[in-house]
């Protein structure tokens, strides 16, 4: 099915012939359905917090962050073009939708207005040329990551996705040494730019803030892009007879994720940001979701000790302390209880009923 020519472009991926034939099998045998056995509500699997909760476990963050390693893991390659879909459409097809008309009444309302008026300093332009200039010659938003677009209008400065993300970095993710680390990951075609504007704007906040930002990249690997297909499921090819293939989405970036060196990381895509006014409900719930982390790791870490000496821990005793994970009343495999044994050489656990194992955690 390969010729000479695929199997050196499916090597420059990463990936062997035997990865590409996999990928063709998932398209022709299609992926099996998640086993679902009962919707998560609250007390069973879903933590409702109130106030005071939120406070608590704030508090247990702020008292062991400057303890911590932290990182704020940010996907940021994604194109902005989905954003722009309504002024794709009326440069290309005519099409004046009501998406356009609300753009071009409201324009000095938006962040990038400014850089917009002084494309056009000779005087106004047609709702064509104004829609064109955001998208191509002019701001060249279309082809920009959505990262390096102006969001959002202040007083003083206009930012960037990007600078919102240091922004909100600085109130909840300053760990050892105030020290603030953001992981970006990035097109390879973009970094340059990223690095650019990191240059520019990062002085601004650190003295704004009173932190210090460390900025880190990376690229989504290669090896795992996968192959495009025709509607039979065949190889999709360019003109020039070459496989087409696409980047996965933002699951790929486990690996990257599991490249960063830290004891907690926060996740949030580039252009999930809230303007400062809104910024305050994010770190109360940034902070919470921290403490309790950490306050369940504590507890865990405690439990293993226990265990390391001897000591026998029940399932009951271990559950009692998982308010968000509880234990369901069977197992996948039809068993009806809830028992649980440690298996002390591989500290998996185990159903004392069936013997299924549920390994590393307790946690079903």
């Amino acid at each position: 099915m390969f010729t000479e020519q695929d199997i050196e472009q499916i090597g420059a991926h990463g990936l062997c012939v035997a990865d590409a034939e996999r990928q063709l099998l998932r398209f022709r045998e299609g992926f099996p359905y998640l086993d679902i056995c009962r919707a998560a509500v609250a007390g069973d699997g879903i933590l409702q917090a109130d106030g005071a909760a939120a406070e608590r476990y704030g508090a247990v963050y702020r008292e062991l962050r400057p303890q911590r390693k932290v990182v704020k893991f940010v996907p940021a390659s994604g194109a902005a073009t989905r954003m722009f879909k309504a002024l794709f459409e009326f440069l290309n097809d005519g099409v004046r939708s009501r998406e356009v008309d609300e753009l071009l009444a409201g324009l000095d309302r938006f962040a990038f207005a400014e850089r917009l008026f002084w494309v056009f300093r000779g005087g106004p332009g047609t709702p064509r040329t104004v829609v064109s200039n955001i998208l191509t010659e002019g701001l060249g938003y279309g082809t920009l990551p959505k990262a390096l677009i102006l969001f959002h209008r202040y007083p003083d400065r206009n930012r960037t996705a990007f600078e919102e993300h240091l922004a909100e970095g600085a109130l909840y993710a300053a760990g050892a040494g105030s020290e603030v680390c953001i992981h970006f990951t990035v097109s390879a075609e973009h970094r340059e730019q990223f690095e650019r504007l990191a240059a520019e704007t990062v002085p601004f906040y650190e003295a704004r803030f009173g932190v210090k930002y460390r900025i880190g990249y990376s690229c989504q690997k290669p090896s795992t892009d996968t192959l495009a297909v025709n509607p039979d499921d065949t190889p999709l090819r360019d003109g020039q007879g070459r496989l087409l293939f696409r980047p996965a989405g933002h699951g790929a970036l486990i690996e990257n994720l599991n490249e960063i060196d830290a004891d907690l990381v926060f996740i949030k895509t580039v252009d999930n940001v809230a303007p400062d006014r809104l910024k305050s409900d994010t770190v109360i719930y940034k902070e919470m979701l921290a403490g309790l982390l950490l306050d369940l790791q504590r507890q865990v870490f405690g439990y293993l000790r226990r265990l390391d000496a001897g000591e026998r821990v029940s399932a009951e005793e271990m559950a009692s302390f998982l308010p968000v994970l509880s234990f369901p009343a069977a197992c996948s495999v039809g068993c009806r209880r809830r028992s649980l044994r440690w298996n002390r050489s591989g500290r998996s656990v185990c159903c004392a009923n069936c013997w299924i194992v549920r390994s590393g955690c307790a946690v079903w």
